[in-house]
């Protein structure tokens, strides 16, 4: 496959990443919590997981953490794991999945503490598939 056929494959995939994220604080004050993918869906947030996530993060927080939190997906990683970009996404992941991480700003999950975070966070969390 040509390197160009596999970027185009690779944009196919990530069709339902959001035209833009939206912070915590935002999403708190929608009555319906919700994101546009570029694909022209509609992306809707649980109002219980907002809440779980504010109860964890710091109000100061709100207004720097933006939703979805992205889980890439490359084999890089090994199948099935998944890495999360951003001091503040990391130590959410880190304090819901009870995991450590030498790294501030990068976490590697593992497969199963990645479904153990989409299990805690299903509509707060979203698959992104890169390369390398």
């Amino acid at each position: 496959m040509s390197d160009r056929a596999f970027t185009k494959m690779i944009q196919s995939l990530n069709g339902h990443i959001p035209k833009r994220r939206k912070m915590l604080a935002v999403l708190l004050k929608e009555d319906l919590p919700h994101i546009e993918g570029k694909d022209g869906s509609i992306h809707v947030f649980k109002r219980d997981e907002l809440k779980k996530i504010a109860e964890i993060l710091s109000e100061e927080d709100y207004e720097k953490i933006l939703l979805p939190i992205y889980i890439e997906l490359n084999s890089d990683y090994g199948r099935g794991a998944g890495r999360i970009n951003g001091k503040i996404d990391c130590n959410l992941a880190k304090s819901i999945i009870k995991v450590e991480s030498k790294r501030e700003d990068e976490l590697i999950l593992y497969a199963d503490d990645v479904r153990a975070l989409r299990k805690n966070l299903p509509t707060t969390t979203q698959y992104i598939f890169g390369m390398r």
